[in-house]
């Protein structure tokens, strides 16, 4: 990826930065997105609240939402859409659903997971088959959680109208436009983190 291809792929992050019910963050997460040919980068710049990490190791994780998390979710037609979720210390949760709360696929992996934890923030890059999308036109919202009794729910797509706290309201889901980039996998060339066994 050439210095050009690299601003693009870094422009206009999705920025969480409020709660569930629209009141202001006083973090600031950052999602950004692109996909070549044949796969989808996802990037992470979260800040890191040292919850206790989970007692499994590394790799895929059940329930990794009662967890510090970040959650991507990318819907398409037909109600189908896929939640992608990554911790701090290495884990992921991968899901292929069909209609709200529909799990049809609960073990889809990505190829390739990278993760650097910092005092205060962490970031990874998660690189997936672009096989896994549904199909266009795609629509995302994205999320984030943390803490422990009470937990805190942040979203970048949120309800001002603070209905039920809800991370499959399709509704709120944005309309996509996609970075196309040559290749997903040269964002792993300059990014810093330690490679997750998948």
């Amino acid at each position: 990826m050439g210095s050009d291809e690299s601003s693009q792929f870094t422009l206009a992050p999705l920025v969480i930065d409020r709660c569930f019910d629209g009141k202001p963050f006083a973090q600031r997460y950052e999602l950004s997105i692109a996909r070549d040919l044949r796969s989808v980068a996802v990037v992470i710049d979260a800040p890191y609240f040292a919850d206790p990490p989970p007692e499994a190791a590394e790799g895929r994780l059940w329930k990794l939402w009662e967890h510090e998390v970040v959650e991507l979710f990318i819907a398409g037609a037909d109600h189908e859409y896929i939640e992608l979720e990554f911790g701090p210390h290495g884990h992921y949760l991968m899901l292929r659903l069909r209609g709200v709360r529909q799990i049809v696929d609960e073990h889809l992996r990505p190829q390739s997971l990278k993760v650097a934890l910092g005092d205060d923030r962490w970031r990874c890059v998660a690189v997936f088959s672009r096989t896994l999308l549904p199909a266009e036109p795609h629509r995302i919202n994205a999320y984030a959680i943390h803490g422990q009794n009470p937990r805190t729910h942040c979203a970048w797509s949120t309800d001002d109208a603070r209905g039920a706290l809800d991370f499959h309201r399709l509704e709120l889901f944005i309309e996509h436009r996609w970075c196309e980039v040559d290749d997903v996998r040269c964002c792993e060339q300059w990014f810093p983190g330690r490679r997750v066994k998948i």
